[in-house]
C-alpha cells in the first residue's frame, strides 16, 4: 500500500509534571486527559557507598610502600557528594526517559531553592550567614562545652572537659550529621557499650528536640541551579502551591497526585490511568 498524498505527523501537545523528593511523581496530561501516571522509587545509594569506601581502605592498607600523595585530590568543578549526585542523575535520567517515547512538548516541575540559613533563623542579619552557631570556637567540643556547661546528657552533672565525650544521637551510618544540633556530652561513665547495648542512649535520641533535616532542601536548591543544564524549556513551581491547590479540590496527598496538580490537573477520578 503506498499514499498518492504527502502525509505529516500530528502530535497533541503534552505537558509533563514532576513531583521531586526521594521519589518522584510523573504525570503527563494533555486535551484534558492524562496519559501518563507513575511514581518512580529510588534506591538508596549508602550500602554501595560504604562499600566502596571499605574496599578502598583495603587496597590502600595493602599497599605499604605507596609513595604519599596529596595534590591528586582536587575536586572538579560542579562536585557533588555521591548521595547528591546520584539523587540528581536519577532525577534526571527518569524525567528524560518520558521523552523517549511521549511527545512532550511542556515541562512543570516543582522545584524551590531554601536558604538553610533562614530555615535555622528567620531574622538572620547579612553579616550573619558569615558567623554560624560556632562562631568564635577552635573545635566543635569547645562549642558543646560552652552550650552545655560541661554537663552531662544523661545525669545532668558536671564533669571536667578531659572526662566528656562527644556523643551522635543519630550515628553516621544511620544518617546522621556532625552539626552541634546532633550531638551532647557524655561522661566517660555514661558513654559505655552497656547504655548503648540496654537502650538508654537510644531513649536520650528519643527525648531530645528534633532537628531539622536540611538535606531535602540541599538538593531542592542544587536541583533548582542545574536544570538548565539538562532542559531548554521548563516552568517550575512551588510546594506551597501545589498544597492550596490539593486543599482546593480535596485532593488526597501522595506523589501521584501531587504530579497531577502541578501539571494542571484538578479531578483525580477523570484518570485513564488508575494507581
Amino acid at each position: 500500500m503506498q499514499f498518492v498524498r504527502p502525509v505529516t505527523t500530528n502530535t497533541q501537545e503534552l505537558t509533563l509534571g514532576v513531583d521531586t523528593g526521594f521519589h518522584l511523581g510523573l504525570s503527563v496530561v494533555g486535551n484534558q486527559r492524562e496519559y501518563y501516571v507513575q511514581e518512580s522509587l529510588r534506591k538508596s545509594e549508602k550500602d554501595r557507598i560504604t562499600s566502596r569506601r571499605e574496599l578502598r581502605r583495603i587496597r590502600r592498607n595493602r599497599l605499604r610502600h605507596r609513595q604519599a600523595r596529596f595534590d591528586n585530590r582536587k575536586r572538579k568543578e560542579g562536585w557533588l557528594a555521591p548521595s547528591v549526585q546520584h539523587r540528581l542523575d536519577f532525577t534526571i535520567k527518569e524525567i528524560k526517559r518520558l521523552y523517549t517515547f511521549l511527545p512532550i512538548t511542556n515541562l512543570v516541575i516543582e522545584v524551590t531553592p531554601f536558604d538553610n540559613q533562614k530555615l535555622l533563623n528567620l531574622n538572620i542579619k547579612p553579616w550573619g550567614y558569615t558567623q554560624g552557631k560556632m562562631h568564635g570556637f577552635k573545635t566543635i567540643k569547645d562549642y558543646l562545652l560552652a552550650r552545655d556547661n560541661y554537663r552531662d546528657a544523661l545525669d545532668g552533672k558536671q564533669y571536667p572537659a578531659s572526662q566528656l565525650r562527644v556523643h551522635h544521637l543519630v550515628q553516621r551510618k544511620d544518617g546522621g550529621s556532625n552539626q552541634p544540633d546532633n550531638l551532647v556530652l557524655l561522661s566517660d561513665i555514661n558513654h559505655s557499650q552497656a547504655n548503648h547495648n540496654n537502650g538508654i542512649l537510644a531513649k536520650l535520641r528519643e527525648n531530645q528536640q528534633k532537628t531539622l533535616d536540611y538535606r531535602g532542601a540541599y538538593f531542592m536548591s542544587i536541583l533548582a541551579t542545574r536544570l538548565s543544564d539538562y532542559f531548554d524549556n521548563y516552568t517550575t513551581t512551588q510546594g506551597y502551591l501545589t498544597a492550596n491547590l490539593r486543599q482546593k479540590y480535596q485532593i488526597e496527598k501522595s506523589h501521584l497526585n501531587d504530579a497531577f496538580i502541578i501539571v494542571g490537573g484538578t479531578d483525580t477520578t477523570l484518570r485513564t490511568n488508575k494507581d
